[in-house]
């Protein structure tokens, strides 16, 4: 997924950019029109409803009306999280220059009206979710929307969007092994909405990013054995 700021970037992103990578052969481009579930609205189900109320009241609590406009200091900060998330106010503060309270307050705005979403990254193996798999698939247009909402409530589904193309709904799945991979394909939401079928589904080998994020598998093992070698000498 591709998120360029405007058209000029995403020409240059798709004509030039990707192009000039060894190794890529061919490019597809589809329109994403609609999200139903983003990944950091993703619920694996192991908090009780009190936590994600709690969670819920947090993230609402410097919502008002209306929107929050970005201002040439707020891209300054945004420009700066999105090097690093845990950047500290007083730092975001010195390269806006602003004030510290003033630099909170901007933070606060931003991510009560939803221009900001704090979001934590965690390996699906905490939760026991050994298989992660992208699945493609389509049903007829005037029951997307409805179909949408109900796979958005699934806890196997960490993403879920609708996009241009043949197969125009897209969900990131992420179960605990291939049987239940099996089993969420074939009784599932398939089962269960006969009118949504699956047109391709593959299996994440290994992440290498997300959003902002890049994966580290870490050195190779004979670079880890090279080392312990040393060390033990």
């Amino acid at each position: 997924m591709l998120v360029p700021r405007d058209d000029n970037d995403l020409k240059k992103l798709f004509y030039q950019e990707l192009p000039g990578i060894d190794g890529i052969a061919t490019l597809n481009l589809t329109s994403v029109l609609r999200v139903f579930r983003s990944g950091n609205d993703w619920d694996p189900g192991i908090l009780s409803e009190p936590e994600k109320h709690a969670l819920d009241t947090n993230q609402q609590a410097f919502a008002s009306e209306g929107s929050a406009a970005l201002i040439s200091e707020d891209h300054l900060m945004l420009n700066e999280l999105m090097v690093d998330g845990r950047t500290t106010l007083s730092r975001l503060a010195r390269i806006a220059d602003i004030s510290v309270p003033t630099a909170r307050k901007r933070m606060d705005e931003l991510v009560g009206k939803g221009r900001i979403q704090i979001r934590t990254e965690v390996v699906p193996a905490v939760y026991e979710l050994g298989v992660e798999a992208l699945v493609w698939c389509h049903a007829p247009n005037r029951l997307i929307e409805k179909i949408g909402t109900q796979l958005r409530s699934r806890k196997e589904v960490r993403f879920c969007a609708v996009s241009t193309g043949p197969s125009p709904i897209l969900m990131d799945i992420l179960v605990r092994d291939e049987v239940a991979l099996y089993e969420f394909l074939t009784n599932g939401p398939f089962a269960e909405i006969p009118e949504l079928t699956v047109d391709n589904s593959l299996v994440v080998v290994s992440p290498v990013r997300r959003g902002s994020l890049q994966f580290d598998d870490g050195p190779p093992v004979t670079a880890v054995a090279e080392s312990k070698k040393i060390g033990d000498q």
